[in-house]
Order: C-alpha cells, then structure tokens, then sequence
C-alpha cells in the first residue's frame, strides 16, 4: 500500500509540475509553410503561404511581393491578394499569417492551356487541417497533391483551421463525452495547454498514445472505475484548482447548468470538497 501511494504521489507531482509550466510559458502559434506551384506546362510560378508567430495580418518582412504582372496577357500570372492599405504592393507570391485558423485568397490569370494547382503540405503539424475552395467544392489538401483549376475560375481560396482531439482516456472512463468533468478537463486544454507550445507538444503526444489505452479501458467496466476515480476525478480536482486560485484565464463559457460559472466558484469549489479526499494521496 505504501509502495502504491507513493507512485500516486509521484504521478500527481509529474502532473501538476507540468500543468505549471504549461500556464507560464508565453503562448505562440506554431510555425509552418505550404509551397504552392501554379503551372499551365510552359510556365510555372512558385509561391507559398504559411503561419508564423512574428507575423502580422499585413504585410511584413515575411511576405514577398509579387512581379509586376506581363504585358502579354495570355501568359500564365498568379499572385495572392493582400487587403493592407499600407502594403506597398497589392499582391503577394509569399503571404504569411500569425493565425493557424486563417484564409488565402489566390488569383489565376490564366492562359489558354489547363492549369494546374499542387502543393507540398510536408510542414504542416498533423492538428491542422487544410482546405482548397474552389467555388462550391472544398478539396481536402492532406489527401492529395494537385488540382486542375477549370478555365473560368480566377480565384480560388487555401484555409487552415486547427482541429482539437477528444479527451480519449477521460472519455472512455467515463462511457460519455459530455460528463461536467470532461468538459472542465477541455476547457483547461483549450485555455491553459493549447495557448502555448510546451502545452500543445504536451497535448500532441497525449493524443497520440491515449487512444489505444481507450479502447482498453472502454472494455472493462473495472478499469473505467478504477481510472475515473483514481485519475480522472483527482485531475480534475487540481485542474479547478487551477481554476479558482485566480492564475489568468479567459472567461469561462456557459456550458449547460452543471458547469462551473464565474460568479459561482467560490461556491461550487466547497461543493466539489466533497469528493473522497482519500482518492488524492
């Protein structure tokens, strides 16, 4: 019993040495570039567009302005557009933004010939989905390489969002995602751990080992029970903890009538004391 004990103790040392680390470290987007090449057969035009965290929303040293168009109109230009009054070009081969949700518009000037759209999504991390608009159609970029643009379209549209992953382990331990404790785990993920990279290389390696250990946990009513009260509740406990001593965080949002609202902390953390402090050694 002693040997187990102190286990617990050193795992929830771990843990809260982590989640600490997690909420002082300044919050930065992670950095990534999509090189695009616009190509009719005779001539090809390479550009790129991608996120930095030095970046900013219009133009900067970071982008590239493009080459005045040629005078030939029948030969093959493109160019991103740039919407920055300041900007001393309207168009840009390299266009990079500081926000991992964001949108580039793309214009084709083409030729007579077909021409083709492909891209290298290489350096782009795994959480980030990326999409190509063309008109009504949304084509999923990690899933192929190139496109062929139809002869009308002068404008097409890239754009990345960030997609976040369940709670697997809490998810199966408790048979539900819409438990009031998943939903108090999710919020300290997407507040505190997926505002800074320490938290997100936290969270990316979290979501890569915990499904497997799931799907065990999911088959063994034991072992949900076990988990949900000698893990999940007790991180839960710290987490509100988190919560209530006052560190910075964003308001928390009206989730339904079981979750925590601001004005009423001080009141359910009383209510929440109640759980078996026996489970927190």
């Amino acid at each position: 019993m002693m040997i187990i004990k102190m286990v617990k103790r050193s795992w929830l040392a771990l843990l809260i040495a982590i989640l600490l680390l997690c909420t002082v470290t300044e919050a930065q987007p992670d950095s990534w570039n999509v090189p695009v090449t616009v190509s009719d057969g005779e001539t090809d035009i390479q550009l790129m567009f991608g996120v930095d965290p030095g970046a900013k929303n219009g133009f900067d040293e970071l982008d590239k302005p493009a080459p005045p168009p040629p005078v030939d109109i029948s030969v093959l230009y493109s160019y991103f557009l740039i919407d920055d009054r300041d900007s001393p070009t309207e168009s840009l081969l390299h266009d990079i933004h500081n926000a991992t949700t964001s949108t580039w518009s793309l214009r084709v000037h083409q030729s007579s010939k077909d021409t083709i759209i492909s891209w290298d999504v290489s350096d782009v991390p795994a959480n980030i989905v990326l999409s190509l608009k063309i008109e009504d159609s949304e084509i999923d970029m990690k899933s192929q390489d190139s496109v062929v643009i139809p002869s009308d379209v002068d404008t097409i549209q890239f754009m990345s969002e960030e997609q976040i992953s369940q709670c697997f382990i809490a998810t199966a331990a408790y048979g539900t995602p819409l438990h009031e404790d998943i939903e108090v785990l999710r919020d300290f993920r997407d507040e505190y751990l997926m505002t800074n990279p320490l938290g997100r290389e936290f969270v990316r390696m979290y979501y890569e080992t915990s499904p497997p250990i799931a799907e065990v946990i999911s088959e063994h009513e034991w072992l949900r029970t076990a988990v949900r009260e000698g893990m999940v509740k007790p991180l839960v406990y710290i987490v509100r903890g988190f919560i209530l001593s006052g560190l910075p965080i964003k308001d928390l949002k009206d989730k339904g009538d079981n979750y925590i609202y601001q004005n009423e902390k001080r009141h359910q953390f009383h209510q929440f004391k109640n759980y078996n402090s026996t489970t927190i050694v």
